[in-house]
């Protein structure tokens, strides 16, 4: 096994990194170590933290080439890097080395953590390893100490009479911001307030927010920030250092699995908060910093601060833990709610009930949806960025065609675009880089940016329900039901071009001359292969729509999840979406494989320009191997070839008469 690199690519959610041969960290241990290594100033070991990281990350997506200039990154590892460079930010600021900087060096710092987001937009990774690099190199040997900790602590859990040496500012700030940061997740008004408070008390810190993606989403990193700029203009000039201290820049060096035991890394972040060996771990080792700080924040000895924290917090996981011991006592069995529940006599009328009920969803429009009781998020409303022409269009997420009313990221005002409201950000990147290599490989594509906007489910109730265009009311119901998360609310908005055609499971149907068309075949083979070797998730007729030429377009691409793999890679060409042997009316991967057969070269040829881009990590499939390409260009796509059957395989196979 080759070094640094991930345990395994079936999903990055919960990875573990091999460092060395010998040392392997888990992705709560990598977190946990970043921020002991930081603490303790050891920038080396810190260094090499970073290294192995995107190191690993290179392994599986490598920086771009010319002939890839845009690789795609998958997504379960793509919130593996955000969550990493969001906790790598999270450190600087918590373990107080930001605080101790001067004015120039921390804007040298914020420069470098915005510069590492852009250079993980292009994947550009040793760039961003470098940059990285320079924020730690920064922060090496100057002073330290978890001072916003402290602070928060002394505020909200000492006795009021121990804060008159609270400057009211401060103290206000603290009584304020920390009911309002304490959501899961960050929504606009949090931010709103960040920004504020940011820009009001530290000011060098906003480009975090303004000039990158990912940051100002994080919500361990609001809170760190906005408590960073509660007690920045607190800080004496001499305790504020240019950086990098007089042992200077450090080279990275591998820790052992002994000095990150050593440093607390394995503590309640790691074990669990539950643990009271984990939770003392954290207290008598992870807590402790390196270089304390001289500084006295409300007139008190960071030392006799930090003893006084410790203590407070030991007394309340003493109290959690008795407080969970009797929760879990009091907690009655499964066996014991099941006795206890009484059984409904009336289960077979709310059966019928039910039933009735989906029928009827079939036949019969929504209500139209009340207003949610939380105030509107800014931003624009998406129907207010286009003139509708068409009703609705999908069945999960908000859909519309529309003419742009003005230049709209790209786009140019009158452009005809598809609207598609809701998707994770994840999935219009994996959209928006499939088209682009699709462009590169000179197959039907379409431009694909991504915006934000607010979601009214009114307004969308009433676009779906007049008489200017026709949306069927089979699935509005799910469509809301799904939606109804994100009303009022500023979310990802997906446009693209308008392709001038129709979706491929209506042209046997109403157009089957497309069919026949010279670039039919060549278009649903190539969409087959690329699909495949993508790790596209759905691939069926309702997922292509083809024009009157016969080219067939990809649409609505979202990348197969974690679950999907295994079966995912027992198929042959086949996804998720289960085909049919349907005869020569529908039958598109059977057209698909003719096409291959009475063009062998120019099909391999496709298929050898394709392998040389980056397959999905997780694929595991021989249709793409030498031995494969070899067979298609020898005529293997015929009926009855062993290559076919493998491309076949899945495929339900057409009745007998």
């Amino acid at each position: 096994m080759e070094t640094p690199c991930f345990n395994n690519t079936e999903s990055f959610y919960r990875y573990k990194l091999n460092l060395t041969p010998g040392l392997s960290l888990t992705k709560s241990a990598l977190i946990s170590a970043g921020h002991k290594l930081n603490r303790r100033d050891k920038p080396s070991q810190w260094k090499a933290l970073v290294h192995s990281f995107f190191c690993a990350v290179a392994r599986v997506v490598p920086a771009p080439t010319a002939a890839t200039p845009s690789p795609i990154v998958p997504s379960t590892l793509g919130a593996a890097i955000t969550n990493f460079l969001n906790r790598f930010a999270t450190t600087i600021f918590e373990e107080g080395g930001f605080l101790h900087l001067t004015d120039d060096a921390q804007a040298e710092l914020v420069e470098n953590l915005v510069a590492a987001q852009q250079c993980r937009r292009r994947c550009k990774w040793g760039k961003l390893i470098n940059r990285l690099y320079a924020c730690i190199d920064l922060t090496t040997g100057v002073y330290r100490g978890r001072l916003i900790s402290l602070a928060r602590y002394q505020i909200l859990f000492e006795p009021a009479a121990k804060n008159s040496a609270v400057p009211h500012d401060v103290f206000s700030l603290f009584q304020k911001l920390e009911p309002t940061f304490c959501d899961a997740s960050l929504n606009a008004s949090q931010k709103k307030a960040l920004r504020n408070v940011v820009g009001q008390r530290l000011k060098v810190a906003v480009p975090l927010l303004d000039d990158c993606e990912h940051y100002d989403n994080c919500k361990e990193l609001a809170r760190v920030l906005w408590m960073t700029a509660a007690i920045m203009p607190l800080m004496a000039e001499d305790v504020r250092s240019a950086g990098p201290g007089e042992n200077g820049p450090a080279d990275p060096v591998f820790p052992t699995m002994e000095e990150l035991t050593e440093v607390g890394v394995f503590d309640l972040h790691v074990r669990g908060k539950n643990k009271a060996s984990a939770q003392e771990e954290f207290l008598t080792a992870g807590s402790r910093v390196a270089n304390p700080t001289p500084f006295k924040l409300f007139g008190r000895e960071y030392a006799e601060f930090d003893d006084a924290y410790v203590a407070s917090k030991r007394a309340r996981f003493e109290v959690e833990r008795r407080e969970a011991a009797a929760a879990a006592a009091a907690k009655p069995s499964k066996k014991r709610k099941a006795r206890e529940t009484p059984v409904d006599a009336d289960a077979a009328t709310e059966k019928q009930a039910k039933k009735a009920a989906k029928e009827a969803r079939q036949t019969e429009f929504p209500l139209p949806p009340s207003a949610p009781a939380y105030a509107r998020e800014a931003g624009p409303d998406a129907l207010d960025l286009i003139t509708p022409t068409s009703g609705l269009l999908g069945f999960k997420h908000a859909t519309v065609l529309g003419t742009l009313k003005s230049d709209l990221v790209g786009f140019k005002q009158g452009t005809e675009v598809f609207l598609k409201l809701g998707e994770p950000e994840a999935g219009g990147a994996f959209s928006a880089a499939c088209n682009d290599r699709m462009a590169a490989l000179g197959m039907p594509h379409v431009r694909v940016a991504t915006t934000t906007a607010v979601y009214d489910a009114r307004r969308w109730h009433a676009l779906a329900t007049s008489d200017q265009f026709e949306t069927p009311p089979q699935w509005l119901h799910f469509m809301f039901d799904h939606m109804k998360q994100h009303d009022n609310r500023a979310v990802s908005l997906q446009i693209a071009e308008v392709f001038d055609g129709m979706r491929l499971t209506n042209v046997p149907k109403e157009h089957p001359t497309w069919l026949e068309a010279d670039g039919a075949g060549k278009s649903l083979f190539e969409a087959f292969y690329f699909a495949k070797y993508v790790g596209v998730k759905d691939l069926g007729p309702y997922n292509m729509m083809m024009n009157k030429d016969g080219e067939a377009l990809l649409v609505d691409l979202n990348e197969a999840g974690k679950t999907q793999w295994p079966k995912y890679n027992k198929k042959g060409l086949q996804t998720a979406h289960r085909l049919k042997n349907a005869g020569p009316a529908g039958d598109h991967l059977a057209r698909a494989l003719k096409y291959a057969a009475d063009h062998p070269d120019a099909a391999a040829d496709f298929v050898d320009r394709l392998v040389k881009t980056p397959a999905h990590p997780q694929l595991q499939s021989d249709l793409f191997s030498n031995e494969a390409r070899a067979a298609l260009r020898a005529g293997g796509a015929r009926r009855g070839e062993a290559f076919y059957a493998a491309c076949m395989k899945g495929v339900t196979p057409p009745r007998r008469a």
